[in-house]
């Protein structure tokens, strides 16, 4: 949604996303933390959250990232625990690493869309792009409002040199999540070097106006959601985004409009 754009995910961006150019987000940096002892599981998400930060904090980042590992495949989901891997391996592991976990996690992960944008990380790492936007397109068949999708196609495409495709996808990415001021900022640059300053101008307006964590995001989600069809998916975010902001005219007036196209087959509230 980076660690990860979503409410429902981390409520803060992934760590290597803030690009000073697109190359420096697919840098490969070797795990570090030797070989030690597996530590004992962890008795919650909660738990294994906070041993697995205190673990990387004094650079045992071997030690969390099995712990984390080991918390997602025994325990009920959490999406944060995921995307705290995610970033976790991304920052400490090898691609290779990274390939191996999430091809294998992809086909029990609950939301796979994480797992096949993790895997393009670390294929793309490794200079496997078109391997990358193959996980990717299966990220946003899952999930077409995975807005962290898009902009890291965007980021292989600009990196390639495909400025006007790179752009396309900041852009489908701002559609979803219009505050994603990651995706701004790219747009803002790749704009700017494609001489269409004005767009350029108006993307930096937004990045530089843009919350990330506004409780809004519910709403954007599920209007993406809604407007792809995808009106059982919709439906999960817009209760998260009622809950969020109970008095939104907007919200509820889109949790009707979602409720109608979903008829007798809609959950309960």
């Amino acid at each position: 949604m980076g660690a990860g754009n979503r409410k429902s995910r981390p409520a803060v961006w992934l760590v290597l996303a803030a690009l000073a150019g697109a190359a420096a987000m697919l840098a490969i940096p070797r795990l570090k933390g030797g070989p030690s002892a597996a530590p004992p599981p962890a008795a919650s998400a909660a738990d294994a959250r906070s041993r697995a930060q205190a673990l990387a904090s004094a650079g045992r980042f071997r030690e969390a990232i099995g712990l984390l590992q080991a918390a997602i495949r025994s325990g009920p989901y959490d999406e944060g625990l995921e995307y705290m891997l995610g970033e976790m391996m991304t920052a400490n592991a090898t691609p290779a690493e990274m390939v191996a976990f999430y091809s294998g996690e992809v086909e029990h992960d609950r939301k796979p869309q994480t797992s096949h944008y993790f895997w393009a990380m670390g294929l793309a790492r490794s200079g496997d792009t078109p391997g990358a936007i193959g996980q990717l397109s299966r990220a946003l068949e899952v999930d077409p409002a995975h807005e962290m999708s898009q902009r890291l196609w965007g980021v292989l495409l600009e990196r390639q040199g495909e400025l006007a495709p790179a752009l396309s996808h900041y852009a489908e990415a701002i559609r979803i999540h219009p505050e994603f001021r990651d995706a701004l900022q790219d747009a803002a640059r790749v704009a700017a070097g494609l001489g269409r300053t004005a767009e350029s101008e108006q993307y930096a307006a937004r990045a530089r106006a843009a919350d990330p964590n506004t409780p809004r995001c519910f709403f954007y989600w599920a209007r993406y959601l809604h407007e792809h069809g995808r009106d059982g998916a919709a439906w999960a975010e817009i209760q998260k985004g009622v809950a969020a902001m109970p008095g939104d005219a907007e919200t509820l007036r889109l949790r009707d409009q979602i409720a109608a196209a979903l008829g007798p087959a809609r959950p309960p509230s």
